[in-house]
This record gives C-alpha cells, sequence and structure tokens, in this order.
C-alpha cells in the first residue's frame, strides 16, 4: 500500500493516497481534523472498505480495523467459525468484490456478528460490522464497486 502523502494547517489535514482499486489508477483523499489526525497517526486503520458509486465517481471509504486489531481478534474468529471472504479483507484478494461474493459477505458479517457479541472480548468489533452489513444492505451492487485491503 503506498504511502499517502500528507498537507496541513493548524486545523485540518488533507491525506491523499494513490490506489489502483477497482482496476485504474485515480487519486483518492480523505480531510480529517487534527485529533482525527492524531488517532490515525497512532493507531493507522489499514483494513478498510472501499466504495465507489460508479455513476458519480463518488468515493467512500469504510473503516474496518487496524492491521494489529484485525490479526489479533478478526483472524482469529474468522478462523474459529470458518469463515472464508472475511478472513481475506486484509490481503487485497477481494480488491474487486463480485456480485456474488456480496450475499456470501454478508451472511459471513452477520454470523461474526453474533459471535463477536456472545464473545465479551470481541464485543467491540460489532459496531464496525454493522456499519459494512449497512453498506451492503443500502446500496445497489449494480451502481456501486466494492473492495477490501
Amino acid at each position: 500500500m503506498p504511502t499517502p502523502q500528507e498537507f496541513h494547517d493548524d486545523n485540518l489535514y488533507l491525506i491523499i493516497t494513490k490506489s489502483a482499486v477497482f482496476g485504474n489508477q485515480r487519486s483518492n483523499y480523505i480531510i480529517f481534523n487534527r485529533f482525527e489526525s492524531e488517532i490515525l497517526r497512532d493507531n493507522e486503520m489499514t483494513i478498510e472498505m472501499e466504495i465507489l458509486q460508479i455513476n458519480t465517481g463518488n468515493y467512500e471509504v469504510i473503516p474496518v480495523a487496524t492491521s494489529e486489531v484485525f490479526y489479533k481478534f478478526w483472524l482469529p474468529a474468522c478462523r474459529c467459525l470458518g469463515l472464508q471472504l472475511i478472513s481475506h479483507f486484509h490481503d487485497w484478494s477481494l480488491n474487486v468484490v463480485s456480485t456474488e461474493d456480496i450475499f456470501r459477505i454478508v451472511e459471513e458479517l452477520i454470523y461474526l456478528h453474533s459471535y463477536t457479541l456472545e464473545q465479551e472480548d470481541l464485543a467491540f468489533m460489532s459496531e464496525r460490522i454493522e456499519s459494512i452489513i449497512q453498506v451492503f444492505q443500502t446500496t445497489d451492487a449494480a451502481s456501486y464497486e466494492y473492495d477490501f485491503g
């Protein structure tokens, strides 16, 4: 993953990254306030769901987990439950989510969500899982492209 370029003033940071997501090169940017920037710097959100609205080009990033949290909590839970697609959120093998995989991913997310609510040490993951499920439930796969990495 390329290193982001940062531009900042006293209150805002603009982070620009180059990405080959969705099969083409383009610039992506995220604006953070100073507080969010410090959190990001200390605990970088490296596993994300990226959403592209095909017709408008609008691009959105949904945070999943830091690498540390993903490896420490998400992957062991995926192994325990036998989840095949979620366990690849970190390795860019889902850099283009096929329409056929969306149903399977949502199914796995629902299963993982139930599991995290039963496990006290994993309950913190439930909000992120809910956010990803909500994206799939409120967008039309014919109009959007999704990827994880």
